[in-house]
Parts: C-alpha cells; structure tokens; sequence
C-alpha cells in the first residue's frame, strides 16, 4: 500500500513509524484475504491536523462539534483508497488515557480507519461492531507484541558482574485502547480541505 503522510498538526510526528504500520497493517489484511491485491497497490493519504482544524472538518461532515480522533474519507479516485484525517492533540490525550505511547495509540486508530475503507462498520449495527473491535484488536495485539528471536530462545542471560543485583528488564505492555465507538467514514469526491501539508512523501 503507498503511504502519503501529510503532516499539518504543528507537531513533529513519527513519519517513519507510520509508513512501516501502515505496511505491517497491509501485510496482515492480505494474508486474512480482508484486503485484495488490487486495492494494496493503491495509495492511502494519511493526514495530521491541529485540533482547531479537526473540529471544524467533523462539524462540516458530521454536525459534530469536537475533534475526534479518526475520520475516513472515501474518494473517486481509482488511484487512491481513500484517505484517513486524524488528530495528533486528541490522539496524545488518548494515549495517556490508555496508558500506551502515542504512536501506538495512532496505530490503533489508523488501523481502524482503514478497516472502514474496506468496508467496516460498528455505528448501524451491533454484529457488525462486534466483528470490525474484534478483527481490530486481534490485528493491533499481533503487530504490538514483542519479537522473539530464535536466537533469544533458550539462551542462558549473561553473568552480572557487579556485586549489585541485577534488574529485570521492562517488557513492553500494551494497553489497548477501549474500543469505544470511533466516527464513521465520511465521503468526499476527493481530498479534504485541509491547509497546506508541511511534509508530503511518498512510501
């Protein structure tokens, strides 16, 4: 799936990160035959906004007047998938709400957009909402868990060589966002009229 990343939230943001989730996301939907061929070569905008921004686009789409964190935006472009909108302050407020970093938590909701793109939903019906959090947090859990290395099995830790102790090392524990309901998918004839991006690459 090729990733554009536009960033015009004021924050400095991990560019980085986000391209390779989007790949990790992209890579599991096509093993669980969720995503198509067809559709992973298309490409995926994904948008930061300050929260001013983000609260005027929900009211504009939704009547809703705050700024949520996700917004899924279908396009008529044959070439695009459709485009995510998200918002970096809400998104950081989130993350210490679910006692996670605010990359994962910015994970979770991008996944979550794009299993709206392929046509998840969780706002009309009860099933359907149990399906999308179910997939949703399965996927999140498989891609946040700490790696193990063949050549971390069965090998013994090397002897400390202090007379002090020695400390176990943290593990990372991922608290999962709650999967309360996020916005449904707007739709627009093409992208949203967001100010103009700070960064703009291709991955």
């Amino acid at each position: 799936m090729n990733f554009l990343f536009i960033n015009d939230s004021g924050e400095e943001l991990n560019e980085d990160f986000l391209g390779k989730w989007v790949k990790a996301v992209s890579e599991e939907l096509l093993k669980r035959q969720i995503l198509s061929s067809e559709k992973n070569a298309l490409e995926l905008s994904v948008v930061f906004l300050k929260e001013n921004d983000a609260k005027q686009l929900n009211w504009n789409y939704r009547q809703k007047d705050y700024a949520t964190d996700v917004l899924s935006f279908e396009t008529d472009d044959p070439a695009s998938l459709g485009e995510l909108v998200l918002c970096a302050p809400v998104l950081r407020r989130q993350a210490t709400e679910h006692k996670q970093s605010f990359d994962h938590e910015t994970g979770y909701m991008v996944l979550h957009g794009i299993l709206h793109l392929l046509g998840y939903e969780h706002e009309k019906d009860e099933e359907d909402a149990e399906e999308m959090m179910s997939l949703q947090d399965e996927i999140f859990a498989l891609l946040t868990k700490p790696v193990v290395t063949k050549k971390a099995v069965g090998k013994k830790p090397a002897p400390v060589k202090t007379k002090a102790a020695a400390t176990k090392p943290k593990t990372s524990s991922v608290k999962k966002p709650s999967s309360k309901a996020a916005p449904a998918k707007g739709k627009s004839a093409g992208k949203t009229k967001t100010a103009s991006a700070k960064k703009t690459k291709k991955r």
